[in-house]
């Protein structure tokens, strides 16, 4: 072993250049596999930090609607507040059961607000929280720092470590329990710490910063009405369960909850599978995909496999230099066994540095790589720490295989074969190694039309337009600490932010652009017996808000302030329209339909706009009036004059609303926050196109090299006939232009199929076009040229008397 390495040393820095460049690419290569690797290793290892991962359910809600092509469109992660208790109660394998309820469903804000000695120390808008049930850490495992989490009684509240210390500072955990703070949502109350628990992993797919007791809600419908589907339910079973073998019992709850004729239905969904396979409504947080998964699964293979067959040809063309030392060797005594051993060594420890400068890279690194993700993969890694020396591992095991074929190839060859002249592939290796660069070419093309495909979709969802302008628009939340003189303030507030100048004009609204609609529920037409539709969602709107968002209205009027009973009137767009079976903008108005037991009259149409991201569909959607609704202010800027502007709508709301603190986006990047997860799978893929491109061209570089050098008497020969250099150029070019066009038809086949498969997950995409399989046929044309016409220029400048004395 020792002189192995000695020998394989030595031979490095025979030709540094070289086998720098080969190390290079099959670090690349490396990189790349660990990169990715660890990103899937996150992902698929969501909610496993919990103990009894496998015993804990989340209760999905079924309505039971079928929209006019066939498709379910009711299916929601949550559920309604009396299922959890009843599902206990009625079902013996059902141990525990919890229901979370967001604190912005109840209301867009949660002021919290610490006072010590009269002095506010701490006031601010906590919006990631949840009322939960008592028995929420006895199926979660989520480490308590301090106290005791049981959250039984009323006003109860737990922070995690990260917003304990932003209120109280860095004083020990324990000084912190029994700590009242000032908290606004449903309603005043005085909350009391009861413990302290560490930050929410970054791979639960429940995040949040503090849990308010469930017993804290003095109303009734959030614990006992069968109609709210808004509230998400998680059970814990005496043992994990086999599919489907709940439904019975399940159905018998149904019947006596709903009556024997109701198409109502429930589902688990098993806590391990929810973030990567779940993709229903009101999702209590973002989920990942396990298609994208796959996909990246793939692309790390094929990346990694591009390495390992650049590093098999460029030590193939290396094997042709070591011909004389494999034939003297021979002559000398030594075995093919030893041979094979002592390449296969070398082949062998040539990879494992690549792997040992990867994961050097891969660690000074990380810190960028986790920011282009926006995901803490490192605060997770240690839980999976025999994960990732498995992955070490079986890439160590993966490495022998590119690493016994050049043994083998070059200690195979008879001595009388090989000494005194050039080592000479044979046919059968020659067929193997083009084979491999056809490998190359397919992949890279393969991932560089995916990633136009991919940008292209989301510059589509950027720039399409969405039926509403939210160009120089600004989302501000609505005051928290609210008081009798509330509405009186509001009102004030906007009139006196249009006074000025660069202020265009001014809307509340319960929801914005961007944001997930929080209420829903059953509509009907007044004239008709039958339910049409038994999902709409509402949006509480002044009359300034269709203005503001510049959506086009398509029949009837706006709302109005001079009008009494606007809150009698409704507003709805085309999807509503065809929920309720009408035919046209004009037959809707003054229709009167029947919502949550409220009477209302139609009294315009909306065209459709996007709410949400372009890969949902249209929402049937109607507007309410309020003059003031909780949630949020818009407000359209002129442009040219935006921080002052700004600036100023900041010191008038903190004069009129002194404890509420100014939050506010832009109402494009809110929109385009639901394009995050997109756009990181994009930027994931546009880095391997860029690095197959370069392997690949690293390969071609071996390859011109290598037939390049084996065909150095035939140029000279052509030359000294009077060739033409450029057709001694064409010559050279022409097998790789053809093995181009062969690898960019089969790789376009391919793409094809998956690309056309992923766009079905929009309602709005782009079509696969021409560009997208012409663009990368250039790139590889590109890349060919310029990885194979140094050397091949070289060769064809050379004196002819040179080459020919060399052979």
């Amino acid at each position: 072993m020792k002189l192995f390495l000695k020998l394989a040393i030595r031979n490095f820095f025979k030709k540094p250049i070289f086998n720098l460049l080969n190390l290079i690419g099959l670090s690349i290569g490396f990189i790349s596999f660990f990169y990715i690797a660890e990103y899937i290793i996150f992902e698929v290892n969501y909610d496993k930090f919990n103990v009894d991962s496998k015993r804990i359910y989340r209760v999905g809600f079924n309505w039971g609607e079928v929209d006019e092509a066939g498709d379910n469109t009711s299916l929601y992660a949550s559920n309604v507040p009396i299922m959890g208790p009843l599902l206990q109660q009625e079902i013996p394998e059902i141990t525990h059961y919890t229901r979370l309820f967001d604190v912005v469903i109840a209301r867009p804000f949660s002021v919290f607000t610490y006072q010590e000695g009269g002095e506010v120390k701490y006031s601010a808008n906590e919006g990631k929280g949840f009322y939960a049930d008592s028995s929420f850490f006895d199926i979660f495992s989520f480490e308590v720092l301090e106290g005791d989490p049981n959250l039984k009684a009323p006003n109860s509240l737990i922070l995690t470590s990260s917003l304990a210390k932003k209120m109280f500072g860095n004083i020990p955990y324990n000084q912190m329990i029994g700590k009242l703070i000032e908290y606004d949502n449903l309603g005043e109350d005085n909350l009391s710490v009861e413990a302290i628990i560490a930050d929410v992993p970054a791979n639960s797919h429940i995040q949040f910063d503090f849990l308010v007791s469930y017993m804290t809600i003095k109303t009734n419908g959030p614990h006992y009405s069968k109609w709210w589907s808004q509230f998400h339910t998680y059970i814990k079973t005496t043992q994990p369960l086999v599919k489907g073998n709940l439904d019975d019992k399940m159905d018998a709850v149904l019947k006596l909850l709903y009556g024997e004729e109701s198409t109502i239905s429930i589902f688990l969904q098993p806590l391990e599978e929810i973030y990567l396979d779940s993709d229903l409504r009101a999702e209590i947080g973002p989920t990942g995909s396990r298609r994208q998964i796959y996909f990246l699964s793939i692309i790390a293979f094929l990346v990694l496999g591009m390495a390992w067959i650049n590093y098999i040809n460029l030590f193939s063309f290396r094997s042709s230099e070591r011909a004389n030392e494999v034939g003297i060797k021979k002559v000398l005594g030594s075995s093919q066994k030893r041979l094979i051993a002592q390449f296969f060594y070398e082949s062998l420890l040539f990879n494992i540095v690549a792997l040992i400068i990867s994961l050097l890279f891969v660690w000074v690194t990380q810190s960028n790589f986790e920011n282009l993700l926006n995901k803490n993969l490192s605060s997770v890694m240690p839980d999976y720490i025999g994960t990732i020396l498995m992955v070490i591992v079986g890439l160590i095991f993966l490495s022998t295989l590119p690493s016994f074929y050049p043994a083998w190839l070059i200690a195979a060859k008879r001595p009388i074969d090989v000494l005194g002249t050039k080592f000479r592939t044979s046919k059968r290796n020659l067929i193997f190694q083009n084979t491999l660069i056809y490998l190359q070419f397919i992949i890279s093309f393969l991932i560089i039309t995916c990633t136009l495909v991919i940008e292209r979709q989301i510059d589509f969802m950027k720039k399409q337009d969405t039926g509403m302008m939210l160009t120089n628009r600004i989302s501000i939340k609505s005051p928290g600490n609210i008081d009798s003189l509330y509405f009186e303030k509001a009102s004030v507030f906007v009139n006196e932010i249009k006074n000025n100048s660069d202020v265009i004009d001014a809307s509340f609204s319960s929801s914005v652009p961007g944001e997930h609609l929080t209420t829903s529920g059953g509509i009907r037409l007044t004239s008709r017996t039958d339910v049409h539709g038994n999902n709409i969602f509402k949006i509480d709107v002044d009359e300034n808000f269709i203005n503001t968002y510049e959506i086009k209205l398509l029949e009837g009027r706006n709302f109005s302030s001079n009008i009494s009973k606007e809150k009698e009137n409704i507003i709805i767009n085309e999807a509503a329209l065809e929920l309720l079976d009408l035919s046209s903008p004009s037959e809707a108005i003054n229709e009167r339909v029947i919502f949550m037991k409220n009477e209302y009259t139609i009294i315009g149409v909306i065209s459709n706009y996007n709410h949400l991201s372009l890969r949902e569909s249209f929402e049937p959607i109607f507007f309410s009036y309020n003059q003031s609704p909780f949630g949020y202010v818009t407000l359209q800027l002129d442009g040219y004059n935006y921080p002052n502007t700004l600036s100023q709508v900041k010191k008038k709301y903190e004069e009129i609303f002194p404890l509420n603190p100014f939050e506010y986006e832009l109402s494009n990047a809110k929109f385009n926050k639901q394009y995050n997860d997109i756009e990181i799978f994009s930027s994931l893929v546009n880095i391997f196109s860029w690095i197959a491109i370069i392997i690949s061209g690293m390969g071609l570089l071996a390859l011109s090299a290598y037939k390049v050098q084996k065909h150095n008497k035939e140029i000279a020969i052509r030359k000294v006939f009077g060739a033409n250099p450029q057709n001694i150029l064409l010559r050279l070019f022409k097998g790789l232009g053809i093995e181009a066009i062969i690898s960019s038809v089969i790789g376009g086949c391919i793409s094809y199929m998956i690309m056309k498969k992923w766009l079905e997950n929009f309602a709005f995409s782009v079509n696969i076009r021409m560009m997208d399989f012409i663009i990368p046929f250039i790139v590889l044309l590109v890349v060919i040229f310029l990885s194979i016409g140094y050397n091949c220029i070289k060769a064809v400048t050379l004196n002819p008397s040179k080459s020919l004395k060399e052979e």
